[in-house]
């Protein structure tokens, strides 16, 4: 019954975390939300994983980054998360994928 309640908080928590993360993405406040969402994402919230992967493609820790992109995106993918899958994609055609890395990164 513990395990259960245990289990239970943890992911209202990283429900919580990926809500404000998402709260302080529509208000501009990125690194904020960048932080909210790799906490997020590491307690297995699939949709903070998107929102992580997209804000390390467009720059927000002050770089960016294809490979943390790709790894949010697919891990995200994996568990279904059709938004993750679509931008999975579409990296891959904007970067054409010309070469195996990119190959077997993006499509694995």
């Amino acid at each position: 019954m513990d395990t259960d309640t245990n289990t239970d908080s943890l992911k209202n928590s990283s429900q919580a975390k990926y809500k404000l993360a998402k709260k302080y993405f529509d208000e501009c406040r990125l690194k904020e939300s960048l932080e909210l969402a790799i906490k997020a994402a590491s307690a297995g919230n699939v949709k903070a994983m998107t929102l992580a992967g997209k804000m390390y493609q467009v720059g927000v820790p002050g770089y960016i980054d294809y490979s943390k992109t790709i790894e949010y995106f697919t891990n995200a993918a994996k568990q279904g998360d059709s938004e993750a899958q679509t931008f999975r994609y579409l990296l891959c055609k904007r970067r054409r994928c010309n070469s195996r890395f990119w190959e077997s990164k993006i499509l694995a």
